[in-house]
């Protein structure tokens, strides 16, 4: 609708009472490079790709609507605020119910971005998490998966290239197929990790390369059972291992 408005400075009011269709505001501001302020987006029911790319691009956008839904739905988040240079603050991401792709790529090269919304779901979806913090430069300090249940590519890339993130802790005690492809690659800061899974996926995807490029020394805090791997696809070279 406003797609490559570059001079577009407030977004319009959207109706307070609608019934999302698919991809119904799907790149609504795409390229808006002078946008500051988004539109309240109240709407507790999502369809798919509803926001997708919707503000992708929009580098002058400081801050992001809130996003109250708590069920969400294939591809609704996905690109949503891919290229906001200029956003400091995530909105909080109270949903539970998540679905294939729902979130995936949402802040790419978003360089300001300074903290990880809390993600509350314990059951992830396919791609959910795909390249979700990828290139977030100015991310910092520790970061917690509460997700217990994972499946495959959920959380591939996750936090590619984020080099100032230095610790996380991951609850899930299993491994899909590629759920941590590439998870904390280039993180040069990274020095720790906390696992609870027991066994490695003898499928290497399910972490191949996810500690490649981090840190060249850290510690790996692990259950006793997990084998003790070195490579950077398991436990990086030059790292300390604590069991638990």
């Amino acid at each position: 609708m406003f797609y490559n408005c570059t001079s577009l400075v407030q977004a319009p009011i959207l109706p307070t009472v609608v019934n999302l269709t698919h991809s119904c505001f799907r790149e609504m501001f795409y390229g808006c490079t002078s946008l500051v302020q988004a539109p309240e987006l109240p709407y507790p029911s999502l369809n798919t790709r509803c926001y997708h790319g919707m503000f992708n691009g929009c580098t002058s956008l400081t801050s992001a609507p809130k996003l109250p839904a708590t069920s969400l739905a294939q591809n609704c988040y996905a690109s949503m605020f891919n290229g906001c240079t200029s956003l400091i603050s995530p909105p909080e991401l109270p949903a539970t119910n998540l679905a294939k792709n729902c979130y995936a790529n949402m802040f790419y090269e978003c360089t300001s971005l300074n903290e990880i919304p809390d993600l509350p779901a314990t059951t992830l979806a396919e791609n959910c998490y795909n390249y979700m913090f990828r290139g977030c430069t100015s991310l910092s300090g520790s970061f917690t998966l509460e997700a217990t249940t994972l499946d495959v590519k959920s959380c591939y890339g996750m936090f590619y290239e984020c080099n100032h993130l230095q610790s996380a802790n991951l609850l899930a005690t299993s491994l899909p197929s590629s759920c941590f492809y590439a998870m904390f690659t280039r993180c040069s800061s990274l020095s720790g990790i906390e696992v609870n899974f027991t066994d490695w996926n003898e499928d290497e995807s399910s972490t191949f390369k996810w500690l490649a490029l981090t840190n060249s020394s850290g510690t790996f805090i692990k259950p006793q059972a997990l084998n003790e791997e070195i490579s950077d696809s398991k436990i990086p070279k030059n790292w300390t291992i604590i069991n638990k």
